[in-house]
């Protein structure tokens, strides 16, 4: 007999924090294991500016960023992190606060895809927030809404609806063995 596999709605929050586990710079996010943690973070854009008064690096144009099988395209990246710590003056070793993409935003790790106008993570809070037309899938299993709010703490995930869509949510039987 196939059974509905609801598997893939409850893993929406633990691909959301893997996904964001890639910029932890302690090696885990919310305590899961950050994606290759110990490997290095290779970015891409077509321009890089610091700014240090608002504690944040900005890429933008083309962004591709990549840490072992993890990528994050988009516009837009915006990294900022936690104000000058005592013994750290370089961005490179403080802790991430918050990473706000946006334009054409596509996550990709192994089978899972996530999509949006833009993703924001805000670390204090452990959410990741997908907005404008977010999707997420799994193979052919997909849910998507105008927003997809994930609180990393309580693995808790809510979809909403936009103005002219409801949420939508297909989940593939798995196949009998």
């Amino acid at each position: 007999m196939r059974q509905l596999s609801l598997y893939f709605l409850n893993m929406i929050p633990v691909v959301l924090a893997v996904c964001v586990g890639f910029f932890a710079v302690a090696g885990t996010a919310h305590g899961v294991p950050a994606t290759g943690a110990d490997t290095p973070i290779h970015i891409e854009a077509d321009r890089m500016e610091s700014d240090p008064g608002r504690d944040c690096l900005l890429f933008s144009g083309h962004v591709h960023a990549k840490q072992a099988d993890l990528v994050i395209d988009g516009e837009e990246m915006t990294v900022f992190y936690a104000g000058e710590e005592k013994g750290k003056k370089n961005a490179a070793d403080r802790q991430i606060r918050k990473i706000v993409a946006t334009g054409n935003v596509k996550i990709t790790k192994a089978a899972w895809v996530a999509t949006g106008d833009a993703m924001e993570y805000v670390a204090a809070e452990g959410s990741v927030l997908l907005t404008g037309d977010a999707k997420v899938w799994q193979g052919d299993n997909l849910v998507e809404g105008q927003r997809i709010a994930v609180d990393l703490e309580e693995g808790k995930t809510v979809v909403e609806r936009g103005d002219a869509a409801r949420v939508k949510a297909f989940i593939y039987p798995e196949k009998a063995e």
